[in-house]
């Protein structure tokens, strides 16, 4: 079995790369698997502390490690026939992949600027008022010499993506037999069935808990009455644990002549462990910098375009940034009928970059062509929000709002396979997601607006989240 015994000594004396070190069944260290930069953990929950986009392919690969053992004096190390054979599949890559693609494109932040209103045309701003849209924003502008400045905040729990839950073991990676290690390796495709061990295949059972808080930062410049500008800077902290059950599934082990031993855990039959692995990262995230010109305005409605760009600014091995550069152009038309005011945005991003290619690289593959599978790409979006403010007093307002993104060419999955329950990565195509939105804001004097809010899913097809909160503070002056 393999020995889970706490060697702080140990740990403390490998070099900064090395994440975990392997033990034989009496809790000796064994020597460093060529090719191969980590392997698996002494701890049952172990802290890692490397890129955080790098810690999903490397725990799937520790974890898909077996004891030393030698086949009837055969000579060939038996220890990476699993990872090998879970390295002849991409499942585990792309959904690294779609994590690090899409956990930054999707933020809610409150506009800078958005929360002001003009009287008519050429008069300027003429008072703070809280009817502005929470997670989107009004046509109107600023007006020319007036700052706005603004910070908001949200968290949210990565739960679930394709509506496949990420965090309660739904998603299972299946790992065939590989000749990797003997005469006619062929590291690029399954074993071929003989001898009879060579039919085992390793399950892995995965949970994954990601969160993210995200502290925004925006401050808004009115250069005319016409046309703001403005910046967002926001400060991330995403935090990631996974927890991976392995399973030695024995199909040719348990055949006459029984060979347990071949592949196991410990040295004997250890069929299943259970680890966890965790890691934290916290930074700046991509900046956001964008204008908007108010072509229309009266008393009643308001109409303007908007060019946005998002700059790689943030790191992207972290989950801090998405790794490309998004050049967004919008429409924003608003009005005000008595107590209410609707809104409706629109806009299109085009996304240039890859993410980080940690994230879809299994550590130290001997095919990389398996890596080339997955694509890196980042997806262009579609983007819209509508919805309508209600006055429930000069000083208040209630907001209900629809914020819906839709990613193009973006990583899909299913469960299927021969087992029915195996994660499959479906052909790229669009992926949709729409969220509904409810809050309040609250005007504290002339200058001060304060907004609370609830996002929940409605339609979730790419990485989903579950009811966020969402808070923000604007200062006007």
């Amino acid at each position: 079995m393999l020995a889970l015994v706490a060697v702080g000594s140990l740990l403390t004396a490998l070099p900064a790369a090395a994440q975990c070190v392997r033990l034989d069944a009496a809790g000796n260290r064994l020597p460093p698997i060529p090719n191969t930069p980590t392997s698996p953990c002494l701890d049952s929950a172990a802290t890692w502390d490397g890129p955080l986009t790098g810690l999903l392919p490397a725990f799937f690969s520790d974890m898909a490690f077996t004891a030393p053992m030698v086949f009837n004096g055969d000579g060939i190390d038996h220890t990476q026939h699993f990872v090998r054979g879970l390295q002849t599949t991409t499942s585990g890559l792309a959904l690294g992949q779609a994590l690090a693609g899409q956990v930054t494109s999707f933020p809610i932040v409150v506009p800078a600027g958005s929360f002001l209103t003009e009287a008519g045309p050429g008069a300027g701003v003429s008072a703070l008022t809280t009817r502005a849209p929470i997670g989107a924003e009004r046509g109107t502008t600023l007006g020319r010499g007036k700052f706005a400045f603004g910070v908001s905040f949200h968290r949210a729990k990565v739960d679930a993506i394709s509506d496949i839950d990420l965090d309660d073991g739904s998603v299972k990676l299946y790992a065939p037999h590989n000749d990797c290690c003997g005469p006619g390796a062929n590291v690029s495709q399954p074993g071929n069935g003989t001898p009879a061990f060579e039919r085992d295949v390793l399950s892995q059972e995965v949970g994954i808990e990601l969160r993210q808080s995200v502290t925004s930062v925006a401050l808004a410049v009115g250069l005319t009455d016409r046309i703001d500008v403005s910046a967002i800077v926001p400060l991330v902290r995403v935090d990631l644990n996974a927890r991976v059950t392995s399973r030695i599934i024995r199909i040719g082990t348990t055949a006459p002549p029984a060979t347990p031993t071949v592949h196991s855990f410990d040295g004997i039959d250890l069929a299943n462990r259970t680890m966890s692995r965790s890691g934290t990262a916290t930074g700046l995230g991509d900046v956001r910098v964008r204008t908007k010109w108010n072509l229309r305005r009266t008393d009643a409605s308001a109409f303007a375009i908007s060019l946005e760009g998002t700059l790689p600014t943030g790191d992207d091995t972290n989950f801090l940034g998405s790794g490309g550069t998004r050049v967004r152009a919008g429409l924003v038309m608003s009005g005000d009928t008595g107590a209410f005011s609707p809104f409706l945005n629109a806009g299109y991003t085009k996304s240039q970059g890859e993410t980080a290619a940690e994230a879809s690289t299994w550590p130290g593959a001997l095919d990389p062509a398996v890596s080339a599978r997955v694509s890196r790409t980042l997806s262009d979006e579609i983007d819209y929000a509508g919805g309508t403010s209600l006055a429930a007093a000069p000083w208040m307002t209630f907001n209900l709002e629809v914020i819906g993104r839709t990613m193009l060419d973006a990583p899909r999955f299913t469960l299927g396979g021969a087992t029915g329950d195996e994660l499959i990565v479906d052909a790229p195509g669009t992926v949709h997601r729409v969220l509904g939105m409810a809050g309040v804001r609250l005007r504290a004097g002339t200058r001060l607006l304060l907004t609370a809010g609830v996002a929940l899913p409605i339609v979730d097809k790419g990485l989903r989240s579950k009811a966020r909160p969402i808070v923000s503070l604007d200062y006007v002056f």
